[in-house]
């Protein structure tokens, strides 16, 4: 079993590559919309979210845990012994960021939770340190893609508003170090023409390894919060979506 956890919609980014991916291995998603957003929260406080999940999906069977959010990647503990393997997002993103730049300048978004850690350009100097990097907040994203909101013209001006450092910096490559905003694809294509655009959670659903257990290929979701509104959303993200959202109740920190 493959497990996929994230503060909310976002981790579906990752989702629906490993669904794709791997059909025949059963994966567990589990999300916390309850406790959103994450991008704000002290780094202790979301190590002590790490563990808890971390825990829950081994208890649960899961051979190794995928971090669909870039918040919780760059606060993994260094010397943390987790229980089972945990894959973060930000070296798949960066190795293919690092393939995809041209002109050597390759932009961030994320939380600001994720940029206050320097974490992806850390990775990306240590890949190439020719290559310059410019890492941006963007704090209002995320709430763009969890309360669903469809006014294209104010989607398009938080854009512009958050992305303008990047169109200055003249990157030719864009992180998109939140898992969420992948989401908002379209309207970053269109404000940043020309920009390759890496997709998070997609490239570290493709770094996942092949489990080693024969499985059914079961798709299980856990949400805390309200597994109805999730449901929902889901499908308006995903085109369709045909399983079951049952709650999710971590272990107590």
């Amino acid at each position: 079993m493959i497990g996929i956890f994230d503060s909310g919609l976002g981790g579906l980014t990752a989702f629906a590559v490993a669904d794709r991916l791997f059909p025949r291995t059963d994966i567990l998603y589990a999300a916390d919309p309850a406790r959103v957003p994450y991008g704000d929260r002290p780094a202790a406080q979301l190590q002590s979210f790490i563990r808890q999940a971390a825990h829950y999906f081994k208890d649960s069977g899961a051979e190794f845990l995928l971090l669909a959010c870039g918040t919780l990647s760059v606060n993994l503990s260094p010397g943390w012994q987790p229980p089972l393997p945990v894959v973060g997002i930000v070296e798949p993103s960066v190795a293919a960021a690092c393939r995809a730049t041209r002109n050597r300048k390759i932009a961030v978004a994320a939380t600001a939770a994720t940029t206050a850690t320097r974490s992806f350009t850390r990775r990306i100097q240590a890949s190439d340190p020719a290559i310059q990097t410019l890492e941006i907040p963007c704090p209002l994203f995320a709430p763009l893609v969890e309360k669903g909101l469809s006014d294209r013209d104010y989607v398009k001006n938080c854009v512009a508003e958050s992305l303008r450092p990047a169109l200055d910096f003249g990157a030719d490559t864009l992180i998109l170090g939140c898992t969420h905003y992948p989401w908002l694809s379209e309207a970053i294509a269109a404000y940043l023409p020309g920009v390759t655009l890496i997709n998070s959670g997609a490239e570290a659903a493709k770094s996942l390894p092949t489990p080693a257990t024969a499985e059914q290929g079961r798709r299980e979701f856990r949400v805390t919060g309200d597994t109805e509104v999730f449901r929902r959303n889901a499908a308006r993200l995903l085109g369709e979506f045909p399983w079951q959202v049952e709650p999710l109740l971590l272990p107590p920190i």
